[in-house]
């Protein structure tokens, strides 16, 4: 378990290496603020999907409400940023670990890409066609999903669509509905 957790956040623990050796060599105090708020935040995700791992290792399910927690946590030191940030939380119900995963990792791509980006984030989370529809509201997005990110949902079962409207963008995932706790 340790290893895949490991694995799957390897990028972000290489980072925060960087970004922490960066900070000591400099001697610049805005630098290393910015970069010691990037390391809370890539901190915070690695917590969080280890969490989100754990916590689906034996029954392959989440339910809905650690899958808010663990945006809200995100946007909580995004906010850190200057980027206003509001999670909206009526999901209820379990769903599918491996959807849950899928989706927390390509939200946090999203998320890292566009750091220096955003202005405002809104995540609202509902129960909608038998499953959990997590809509994202972001203003400023510059970098939208890969095809890799894409297909990665796909993959899972997470239906994805974007609209973009001046200068807001909204992502839609719906995440299938889960099965009962073993």
């Amino acid at each position: 378990m340790y290893d895949t957790i490991s694995k799957r956040t390897q990028k972000q623990s290489q980072k925060i290496s960087q970004l922490a050796d960066e900070a000591t060599e400099s001697s610049d105090m805005a630098l290393s603020e910015r970069n010691r708020k990037q390391i809370i935040l890539l901190g915070a995700y690695i917590k969080r999907y280890a969490n989100l791992t754990l916590l689906s290792s034996d029954s392959k399910i989440v339910d809905a409400g650690e899958l808010a927690l663990s945006v809200s946590e995100i946007l909580r030191y995004l906010n850190q940023f200057g980027v206003s940030v509001e999670v909206l939380n009526r999901a209820k119900g379990l769903v599918p670990a491996e959807a849950v995963l899928a989706f927390f990792e390509v939200f946090q791509t999203i998320i890292e890409n566009n750091l220096f980006f955003l202005s405002g984030v809104t995540a609202n989370l509902s129960n909608r066609n038998n499953g959990v529809l997590c809509r994202l509201t972001l203003e400023g997005l510059r970098d939208n999903l890969s095809t890799e990110d894409k297909d990665k949902l796909s993959s899972v079962g997470v239906i994805y669509e974007a609209k973009c409207e001046d200068e807001i963008t909204y992502l839609s995932f719906l995440l299938p509905e889960g099965g009962a706790r073993v």
